[in-house]
């Protein structure tokens, strides 16, 4: 087993108070064991952000800041050494529940009640790394992905009270997959599964296309080995990957045709974008939607690697519903190959993305 998650045991286990140039250190509390990962969020669903460590000792402890001082509760013991930890609402309810990832291969899942009770999720074939929630197929529903050290990514739904699993990369156990999220990096505007391997695997891209994962390999040269993040570290829209690796080395990979714009969009009031209609098809269709006010707008079409094959429109329209039509060709007049592909209608501070089908 690598240990690499240690970067908060500076956090929780300082044995001082005392300021530093323009930081202030405070010590809040001490774990019994390795801090493996921290993450802040409402894990009550009180309007109250706490502290929640995963412990190498198998336990999951939560920091309440309360009149001054630093109150430390124990949400229970998973089986030994607790990695990866998440916070989220992960059943699409409503409901903020915590998620931790063991080395043991178990995935559990604490939801404050109260008091706090913990249920085993469905578990991986290996030792987790690192879990995560998100929209991972872009159908509004949120998901649990977790990492594993046999070099799969098993993504979690929960339907009709049960949790469904469905590994989503399937490779051969040499790389240890290691840390992942999920994000926008593509111009199409699709959230996908991005995640290192601790072992050379490289950096590698989850598609969800209609029906089945589509798997692709991000880089394969820096050899990005432990956590990954993503996110305009420029402070110019665009959207990249972050990962480090275990020698120190720390990469930014910006995609050719990268996703500009806000983090998280999903619904502005007064746009619209309708289903194509008809739905597959093999030589036209219609799009349909909607504008609030008068506003730069676009249609666009790109393929399952998110390379824009046809700008069916991008001019300043006027408020209300607008039809466009789309014969199936790419901006060189080629017919494009029968498959899955995605149109993204996009305005200022907005975009949503469908998916269509070409038979």
């Amino acid at each position: 087993m690598i240990k690499l998650k240690v970067v908060c045991i500076v956090v929780l286990t300082g044995i001082f108070s005392s300021t530093w140039g323009s930081w202030n250190v405070v010590k809040i509390g001490v774990c019994p064991d390795w801090c493996y990962q921290l993450k802040v969020g409402k894990g009550r669903n009180d309007g109250t952000n706490r502290v929640y460590v995963s412990g190498y000792d198998g336990h999951i402890y939560e920091w309440t800041y309360i009149n001054g001082s630093w109150a430390c509760v124990d949400l229970g013991a998973g089986a030994q050494r607790m990695i990866g930890i998440t916070i989220g609402d992960s059943k699409s309810d409503g409901v903020t529940r915590v998620y931790d990832a063991n080395e043991n291969g178990y995935l559990y899942e604490f939801t404050y009640n109260p008091p706090w009770t913990k249920v085993q999720l469905p578990s991986p074939q290996g030792s987790n790394a690192a879990v995560a929630i998100g929209n991972g197929r872009n159908d509004g529903v949120n998901r649990v992905y977790a990492s594993c050290q046999d070099d799969h990514i098993y993504e979690l739904t929960y339907s009709l009270e049960n949790w469904e699993r469905l590994d989503i990369c399937p490779h051969a156990p040499f790389a240890y997959r290691w840390d992942l999220c999920l994000g926008r990096i593509r111009s199409d505007g699709l959230i996908r599964v991005y995640s290192t391997a601790a072992f050379g695997g490289g950096i590698r891209e989850q598609t969800w296309a209609s029906n089945s994962w589509v798997d692709s390999l991000v880089d394969a040269v820096t050899g990005a080995s432990t956590d990954i993040n993503i996110g305009p570290g420029r402070n110019d829209d665009t959207f990249r990957i972050y990962a480090g690796r275990i020698d120190g080395s720390v990469y930014e990979i910006t995609n050719t045709d990268p996703w500009v714009g806000v983090e998280s969009i999903s619904f502005i009031i007064g746009y619209r974008l309708e289903q194509n209609r008809p739905n597959p098809f093999s030589r036209v269709t219609e799009i349909e939607f909607q504008v609030p006010d008068n506003s730069q707008t676009g249609i666009k079409i790109y393929n399952l690697t998110g390379r824009l094959l046809r700008i069916i429109v991008c001019n300043e329209l006027g408020p209300g519903t607008h039809r466009v039509i789309w014969y199936g060709k790419d901006n060189f007049g080629n017919r494009v190959a029968p498959g899955v592909y995605f149109y993204r209608l996009y305005g200022k501070s907005f975009s949503v993305v469908k998916k269509l089908i070409v038979i």
